[in-house]
């Protein structure tokens, strides 16, 4: 994808560290962004940027293939549970299917499973 740039977010973890592509995208429906931050994994605490910002984690690495107790591949939402330090316990949010999803600008568009999840922390 042209236009990514190494990022200056700090983030907690050695290991964690994006790209960015700096400009207006719409990543779905009624939602405009103006930075998009591509990430190498989950890290622990997400960054509260003063520009609006879409954070896409790829977890098609083998590495994130965790499973549960019944060898359920977990969802990412459970993955980014695990990691970020914020208080996301319990079943707060609400679970959207089929939501139209686009990655990058002028990619195609991908149905996707989005989780809202409401922070209970402070």
């Amino acid at each position: 994808m042209s236009g990514l740039t190494a990022s200056d977010m700090v983030w907690p973890d050695k290991n964690i560290s994006s790209l960015v592509l700096v400009g207006d995208f719409s990543p779905t429906p009624g939602i405009l962004v103006q930075r998009t931050e591509y990430l190498t994994g989950f890290p622990s605490l997400f960054p509260l940027p003063e520009a609006s910002t879409a954070f896409i984690i790829t977890a098609n690495d083998p590495k994130f293939d965790l499973r549960d107790m019944w060898g359920e591949l977990l969802p990412i939402d459970a993955l980014i549970k695990m990691k970020d330090c914020d208080a996301w316990g319990g079943s707060s949010g609400r679970l959207e299917p089929d939501v139209p999803v686009i990655f990058e600008p002028g990619g195609t568009t991908i149905l996707c499973r989005r989780l809202r999840l409401n922070c209970r922390g402070p």
